[in-house]
């Protein structure tokens, strides 16, 4: 009995030494996909949502409003981009009396938090709003561009391409902030 039990484990042991032991490397993980960036809404100013802005000549009575926000983006490398839009269409059409103004490109660096800023052009464009109505004032951000003559919501994004040569659709994201705005003259 117990020489038929030394044959079965030298048989057991053997036959492990038989498998075939695979060399070959693991491939390259693909790139990391984009994640999306938001829009930190506490660090927004006007820190309001509805607001009262005063325009005119920038003194000790009359300080220049600020329209900015921090944006968190994980992919530091993405630039981001900005479009501000005072009184909308619904579609997003630019009129005379529905201006998109497109802010700097901000590039990251190491940091995963960007300031994003009103242009000046709207600053000034705002000094014509002195009429007692509220408007609306939207600031969209992308990690991507956004493509021109349409919606904020529409961007595109070049494609990923993955270590085998194929490439690959690699989504795009926005987001926005939103303020309703009266503007009143300097006393």
């Amino acid at each position: 009995m117990a020489r038929l039990l030394l044959c079965g484990a030298v048989a057991l042991l053997e036959g492990a030494c038989l498998i075939p032991q695979d060399d070959t490397v693991l491939p390259d993980l693909p790139p990391k996909k984009n994640s999306p960036l938001r829009v930190l809404a506490p660090t927004a100013k006007p820190a309001q949502r509805r607001t009262t802005v005063q325009v005119g000549t920038p003194g000790p009575t009359c300080l220049r409003p600020e329209f900015s926000m921090t944006v968190l983006d994980e992919d530091t490398g993405d630039p981001i981009r900005s479009q501000w839009y005072v009184d909308p269409t619904a579609t997003y059409e630019q009129t005379p009396t529905n201006p998109v103004f497109t802010g700097a490109v901000i590039f990251g660096g190491t940091s995963t938090t960007r300031q994003v800023t009103a242009p000046n052009a709207m600053l000034t464009f705002l000094a014509s709003l002195v009429d007692g109505k509220e408007h609306l004032v939207e600031a969209w951000v992308t990690d991507s561009e956004f493509t021109p003559d349409a919606p904020p919501t529409s961007v595109f994004r070049d494609q990923r391409v993955l270590p085998d040569g194929t490439e690959v659709p690699d989504t795009a994201y926005t987001d926005f902030n939103v303020w309703v705005v009266k503007v009143e003259p300097c006393p």
